[in-house]
């Protein structure tokens, strides 16, 4: 049998196995060490994983932070394992603001961090930038790579009704601010922010001012290589329609269910083609979850269902049929503020 050289075992073998797996070959020798250690077998080993969409599902429970997998986008019965936060903190005091490669954006007591779950690696950035912190009231955020292949993470603020917006690059340790469209009055506290979601090269955020009463709804979007921002309809643009969206990519595309109540309950799921939101499912099987039943709730989902939180604290359920849980398998991202998808990689959060 002809010998494997060691680029070609990089590439083909190694590139392919699990994270946990990856942090024990590190231990054969320095050379290999050395290796599996470099930014580009990271980035080489994280699309790999994304190939083969071995997802995990992250919830934060009253005790515990519980791991799940995700098969074909429903739950592996029996799978839940709990892990540990980098320093003891509550579970439920943290927040989930962005999943990207592994990395997770968290919320924690005023501190903005980038956590790797699967290595435990994290970062705390707001030490770097002391100005305001992180108020979880006001603030949304959400990481993404820019043109040159650095970890960047977008961070909104609102403040004395106006809104600022800064960037922080993994790769020089520094923030810098960025400008935000000044025309919006979206730093009033009668609006509220999504979580960010990061579809191709565009961080998509949902403005909306209330939930089941009359108010105006929007999408934010940021392009990150021009690092601007712009405006786009929500799919229902009749604002006398009480309606919330809760946004997730599917195969890299960006999607929003829709929730609306003219007179009954209507849960839907649109696509965006270039600026304009189209219909792709309209689901049957949804209602609202009574504020006494939500501590009972998993936060995103299980297994065939999945849970809409509004930012104003609604929540929905949403039972998906055999045809629905077929569309929606390939679900890239799909975030809560107390649950989201992941990969475990070896991305680290800090360069």
């Amino acid at each position: 049998m002809e010998a494997i050289d060691f680029d070609t075992l990089v590439v083909e073998v190694l590139s392919r196995l699990p994270a946990k797996s990856i942090c024990q070959f590190k231990c054969v020798c320095k050379a290999w060490c050395a290796e599996l250690s470099s930014n580009q077998f990271a980035i080489l080993h994280c699309v790999c994983l994304n190939k083969a969409k071995n997802q995990k599902l992250i919830s934060l429970n009253d005790m515990s932070i519980d791991v799940d997998n995700v098969i074909s986008g429903k739950i592996e019965f029996g799978s839940t394992k709990s892990i540990s936060f980098p320093f003891e903190t509550p579970p439920l005091s943290l927040r989930f603001l962005s999943s990207l490669d592994g990395l997770l954006l968290v919320y924690c007591i005023r501190k903005l961090i980038l956590w790797n779950p699967t290595t435990n690696w994290y970062t705390i950035l707001s030490e770097y930038y002391p100005i305001h912190g992180y108020a979880h009231e006001y603030d949304t955020g959400a990481i993404y790579y820019d043109q040159f292949n650095d970890l960047k993470v977008l961070h909104i603020k609102r403040r004395y009704n106006n809104v600022f917006a800064s960037v922080y690059s993994r790769r020089f340790g520094i923030w810098r601010d960025v400008e935000f469209i000044n025309t919006t009055n979206f730093g009033s506290s009668s609006y509220a922010w999504s979580v960010g979601t990061l579809s191709a090269k565009t961080v998509y955020f949902i403005v909306s001012q209330s939930w089941w009463v009359i108010g105006k709804k929007f999408i934010v979007a940021f392009d990150v290589l021009s690092e601007t921002f712009r405006l786009i309809n929500f799919p229902l643009t009749k604002d006398l329609i009480p309606s919330q969206g809760h946004l997730i990519t599917l195969n890299r595309n960006i999607h929003m269910f829709v929730v609306s109540q003219p007179e009954e309950l209507i849960v839907e799921l649109f696509k965006l083609e270039g600026e304009v939101w189209h219909k792709v499912l309209s689901f049957q099987h949804s209602q609202i979850v009574s504020f006494q039943s939500r501590r009972h709730q998993p936060h995103i989902m299980e297994y065939n269902t999945r849970i809409l939180m509004s930012d104003w604290g609604h929540m929905v359920t949403v039972k998906l049929t055999g045809e629905e849980l077929h569309y929606l398998q390939d679900v890239d991202t799909f975030n809560g503020v107390n649950g989201a998808l992941f990969i475990e990689t070896i991305i680290s959060p800090f360069s």
